[in-house]
């Protein structure tokens, strides 16, 4: 937050946005702040935010990503190797940890929808007959 809140009406030379706190100290110039008014922009504290995020330790993020994934799935140990690595997935891909929620349910969401142009497609005699020649073919090929 820091570094985006820095950068509210105020820029650095360059095109560089992101800094640690001590490079924003040795950088910050009075003269660079603008008289216009500052707008708060949810997309650029997200993007300094997923900034931050990657470059957290992976024992940081887990605790994190730990913290929102049991508010909706509480029954779940994510203390084990594999769960801990299935959070690891999308330690690049979030912005904020709220989201971790979203792409950790391919693993712990027991309940599948399909919609019913898909439940009509696999049900489909075309579909059973062009899975079982492709089931066939790929078995003949077989050394």
């Amino acid at each position: 937050i820091f570094n985006f809140l820095s950068l509210l009406g105020w820029s650095p030379v360059g095109e560089e946005e992101v800094f640690s706190h001590d490079q924003l100290c040795e950088i910050f110039d009075s003269e660079r702040l603008s008289k216009s008014p500052s707008k708060f922009d949810t997309d650029k504290l997200e993007f300094f935010n997923g900034v931050y995020m990657k470059k957290i330790s992976a024992e940081e993020y887990l605790k994190l990503a730990t913290k929102f994934a049991k508010t909706k799935y509480s029954n779940i140990d994510f203390s084990t190797e594999e769960n801990k690595a299935k959070l690891l997935l999308f330690k690049n891909e979030i912005k904020t940890g709220s989201e971790i929620t979203n792409k950790i349910k391919i693993f712990f969401n027991n309940k599948f929808e399909i919609s019913k142009e898909a439940q009509e497609f696999m049900n489909s005699e075309a579909t059973h007959q062009n899975v079982g020649k492709a089931f066939l073919s790929s078995i003949e090929n077989i050394d």
